[in-house]
């Protein structure tokens, strides 16, 4: 469709310069309707571009994915796990179908399993085999996946309760928490949200994850409707306190976050990663008294030696300063 193209381009220098001579002839009117046109052209001309592009990306990816996939299996088949899980991570890196992510993601999972057996998930898994019905026995086999860090496997066996209890508010939640942390965030949008919707014991922490999906995203006012909704149930979650601090950090409202900060502080007071970061966000806008004391605080309280090495050294320099 080259000549398609072409064309587009003809279309789109003729009306941008008419434009641009309707402007210099002083008719602006005249001038706005052209170079919309001509804007117009541009945008379908890159629409087509980028169809192409994402065709061809499409085309090779899908080529990577299936010869990674091949040797990921052939190593996994011989033994070598090592080199199968490399394979494996390569093929994800490259992979552009989502349904292909998750398959690829369940049998990463599984290869760690053998990799690194986990002795309490063997136990659970015996246990599931000779009793499937035992909800509780499955609930507890996805919690101790999700710990270990598979979260494809605690989404399959969390799905199946929900087969037999679709409104069970900890399976949804538990479920969304799974999805969000395998990168499955759309997924994991849609559990949270039937959650919530139940209004029941959970609701805070429904509110608060959806909050966390917001961030991710960029839709930050609705993050901070989400968290601000959470605390309403409960003012002193850590999580959602954190949260909004680092929210207001993100977005440049640092007086507000330091607020936040605070309001974590005012929970847990000896916490030295949030006094750090507060010190930190006082000497970055240039309020180094404020910082000294939050620095003198650290040394104070009973934070890790970690932070208090850290606040050595900051109220060694400013000394040195003097």
């Amino acid at each position: 469709m080259a000549w398609k193209q072409d064309l587009l381009t003809k279309e789109y220098e003729y009306h941008k310069q008419d434009g641009e001579r309707l402007l210099l002839d002083g008719r602006p009117g005249e001038a706005r309707i052209e170079l919309e046109r001509a804007l117009e052209i541009l945008r379908s001309m890159k629409s087509e571009e980028e169809k192409g592009l994402e065709s061809k990306l499409e085309s090779i990816s899908l080529k990577l994915t299936d010869q990674n996939l091949e040797k990921a299996r052939e190593f996994w088949a011989d033994g070598d796990h090592d080199t199968a899980l490399n394979y494996f991570q390569s093929a994800l890196g490259i992979v552009r179908s989502a349904h292909i992510r998750d398959e690829i993601l369940i049998e990463i999972s599984r290869l760690k399993l053998e990799i690194e057996p986990v002795e309490q998930i063997e136990a659970l898994e015996k246990e599931v085999r000779e009793n499937p019905s035992e909800l509780n026995r499955i609930f507890e086999l996805a919690m101790e996946y999700a710990l270990s860090g598979y979260y494809e496997r605690a989404v399959f066996e969390l799905l199946k309760i929900l087969e037999e209890d679709p409104e069970n508010e900890e399976c949804l939640l538990r479920v969304g928490n799974a999805c969000f942390d395998g990168g499955r965030f759309l997924e994991a949008e849609e559990y949270l949200r039937k959650g919530l919707a139940l209004d029941g014991d959970f609701r805070s922490r429904f509110l608060y994850r959806l909050g966390r999906l917001a961030v991710h995203s960029q839709r930050y006012g609705e993050a901070e409707d989400c968290f601000h909704a959470a605390l309403e149930l409960d003012s002193k979650d850590l999580d959602s306190l954190m949260s909004m601090a680092r929210l207001y950090k993100k977005t440049g409202d640092w007086e507000k976050a330091i607020d936040f900060f605070e309001r974590v502080l005012s929970v847990d007071p000896d916490d030295g990663d949030t006094l750090v970061e507060v010190a930190e966000m006082w000497e970055e806008h240039h309020f180094i008294k404020n910082a000294r004391e939050v620095w003198t605080e650290i040394l104070d309280k009973d934070t890790d030696e970690e932070c208090k090495e850290l606040a050595k050294e900051k109220l060694s320099f400013y000394e040195g300063q003097i």
